[in-house]
């Protein structure tokens, strides 16, 4: 565990990492070392921690977020500083943190590029106000900037990680942060119960198969080949009439697709994709997203488009 835990802390250039049973849980407990009752949250108003995770944050944190609309899901730096120095006759909240998700999961898998960090972190930095990542999907957005994880990390006071997605480990998550924050965060996970991980040593062992040298160096070209499948599924779909996709925004391994013109909303188009033996999740009324693990070929998307090419067909002629 230790050696994991180690080798995490390279990675992300953290002095100190925690293993916690999920992202939710990491990025609660990031919220509760750095913020009092009360404090005010900036994220972005799509982001996964604001609606995906039961708004922990109010509930159980007892912060008060203040969502900005980020383009794709990407904040502004001088967008957030507006929201930060706003004040109503002389009054302003305690601005404590800013949160982003990088990539971002609903913005169709976004990246917040090493440059937008850095302009970020500036702002809170200047204002006294932590930044944390919901890093889910950190390694998705490292190798879509071509660059190694700490760069995107650097300029962070903590982070949280999915092992199940990308890195293909079958459960768990780390937080990261300084010594000092872990040593509070062991506390405050306690209180919601995702601290003590028994077995953990096997999320462990996991953990350092895929991130050793060698290994990581092939988890980093399995991602891109995921990346790559990405677009080759955009590209493919995209020629099915009726059917939309902006290819120019497929920028890691998630894909959206715009269903409004064919006649069926996501529910129904879902619902016809199971029935042929494809799996995709609902984003809204008109948008479905697809997820490109390394376990899909490159004959798996063919056979994929050629499934929603069948759907857009024959629903259109039942009509």
């Amino acid at each position: 565990m230790n050696k994991f835990l180690e080798r995490i802390s390279q990675i992300t250039g953290m002095e100190s990492s925690l293993l916690v049973s999920t992202c939710t849980a990491a990025n609660l407990t990031a919220l509760l070392v750095h913020t009092e009752p009360g404090d005010q949250v900036i994220l972005e108003e799509e982001s996964h921690i604001l609606w995906q995770e039961e708004w922990a944050l109010t509930a159980i944190a007892g912060v008060f977020p203040k969502s900005i609309k980020g383009k794709d899901g990407i904040m502004d730096a001088d967008k957030i500083s507006q929201v930060t120095d706003h004040t109503v006759s002389g009054q302003s909240p305690n601005n404590s943190v800013i949160c982003i998700e990088n990539t971002h999961n609903t913005g169709g898998g976004t990246v917040y590029s090493v440059k937008k960090m850095k302009e970020i972190s500036k702002v809170a930095k200047k204002r006294n106000m932590k930044l944390h990542i919901d890093g889910a999907r950190i390694f998705d957005a490292a190798v879509s900037e071509d660059t190694e994880v700490i760069n995107l990390t650097s300029e962070a006071d903590s982070i949280s990680i999915s092992l199940n997605k990308t890195l293909g480990i079958p459960f768990g998550s780390v937080l990261c942060g300084t010594q000092e924050f872990i040593e509070k965060a062991k506390k405050e996970s306690n209180k919601i119960g995702a601290f003590s991980l028994h077995k953990g040593g096997l999320i462990a062992a996991a953990g350092l198969e895929a991130l050793d040298d060698d290994n990581f160096k092939e988890t980093y070209r399995y991602i891109k080949k995921t990346h790559d499948l990405a677009r080759y599924f955009a590209k493919l779909v995209s020629q099915i009439p009726k059917i939309e996709i902006d290819t120019t925004k497929i920028e890691s391994n998630i894909v959206l697709i715009d269903v409004s013109k064919s006649g069926m909303n996501s529910y129904v188009f879902i619902k016809e994709l199971e029935k042929r033996g494809v799996v995709a999740s609902l984003r809204s009324k008109y948008l479905v997203r697809f997820v490109f693990s390394r376990d899909i070929s490159k004959s798996d998307i063919t056979n994929i488009s050629s499934v929603i090419q069948d759907i857009s067909k024959h629903y259109n002629c039942a009509k």
